[in-house]
């Protein structure tokens, strides 16, 4: 069992930092809920996340929608939502709101909700709603597991590296659909892989041979003197402590998606090596007058699409389902 490891300590140090002391005494204590709100509580610190880099976003929007410039929301809009200008949307785990605030501006809702744990996050998204002076979308900090949802009313459900947050997926699954108008659409993009960050051997393996393509001044660990030299699965001991959230049941999403729901579309996005990969060293390439960052990027990019071709399942996933309506009887939905 991979409870405790040397990466572990090498991912203290670097937190500490990076966070400072506070993040670590946000994390002393019984209540796993406040060690999962503290988590996310950190919209400050994101300095080191592989989502930072510009080429990674454009990559992720290349492979939702064929066009590098062209985000989801826009694709979805374009695809499902024309003619159409009073839907209702529900994002749960929604962050401060860039996207569900694009998706308001697009003229095709008359009605949102994001819902998120986080009150920094609720409170940055609400303050940046007021200033744009939006009213058909709204915020609001809550437990996704306590909150009331109102059935059969939302037209789009939608979890962004959210739902891999989530036990009892199936129970989640089961609620959205009674949320869910019978034409209605739920959305995913998420983070589909191994419980816990539990990789494979065969994929750690493959982490550390791109690790290996990155030459050392790229491999800085972010506000650190330390070089990253080699990756590890994290210890569930970590996992848990660090937050209890983080990919719980991430391995059934998949199976119970395609048992509730019909598959309008689903795609691999990519992230299957380089989440990994890049972490901790993201902030080396986003500066655009590195041609040699984007020469190693191109290259890091080139073999994740291999390994994907290669592999029948992928980690990260951008989804559309709609209820499948069998399902739905048998359990007089």
């Amino acid at each position: 069992m991979n409870l405790i490891n040397k990466g572990d300590f090498l991912e203290f140090y670097s937190k500490l930092k990076q966070n400072g002391i506070n993040y670590f005494l946000s994390k002393i204590t019984l209540n796993s809920r406040k060690r999962t709100q503290s988590t996310f509580n950190q919209i400050r610190h994101q300095g080191s996340n592989w989502w930072i880099i510009p080429e990674v976003k454009q990559r992720e929007n290349e492979k939702i929608s064929g066009d590098p410039q062209k985000t989801f929301d826009v694709y979805l809009a374009e695809k499902y939502f024309q003619d159409k200008n009073d839907l209702k949307l529900l994002s749960i785990a929604c962050g401060i709101g860039n996207r569900e605030i694009r998706m308001a501006e697009s003229g095709h809702f008359a009605e949102g909700l994001g819902l998120d744990l986080s009150d920094e996050s609720i409170n940055e998204a609400n303050r940046k709603i007021e200033e744009k002076k939006l009213h058909n979308i709204r915020f609001e900090q809550a437990d996704f597991y306590s909150f009331k949802l109102k059935q059969n009313y939302y037209d789009v459900i939608l979890f962004h590296s959210a739902l891999h947050h989530f036990k009892d997926i199936e129970q989640i699954a089961r609620r959205v659909i009674k949320a869910l108008t019978d034409d209605g659409y739920l959305i995913l993009n998420e983070y589909v892989g191994k419980n816990r960050l539990q990789f494979s051997k065969e994929q750690i393996l493959e982490m550390n041979r791109l690790l290996n393509h990155i030459p050392h001044p790229y491999r800085k660990r972010y506000l650190t003197n330390r070089l990253k030299n080699k990756i590890y699965a994290p210890g569930l001991l970590r996992m848990i402590i660090s937050d209890p959230s983080e990919a719980v049941e991430s391995e059934t999403i998949r199976s119970v998606i395609h048992e509730t729901f019909k598959i309008i579309e689903e795609r691999k996005i990519g992230g299957d090596l380089l989440m990994m990969v890049l972490k901790d060293i993201a902030h080396h390439f986003t500066n655009n007058d590195d041609q040699e960052s984007k020469r190693v990027l191109k290259k890091l990019f080139q073999e994740e699409d291999t390994y994907l071709k290669e592999t029948e399942t992928a980690d990260f996933i951008f989804g559309v389902y709609q209820k499948n309506i069998e399902f739905s009887e048998r359990f007089n939905y």
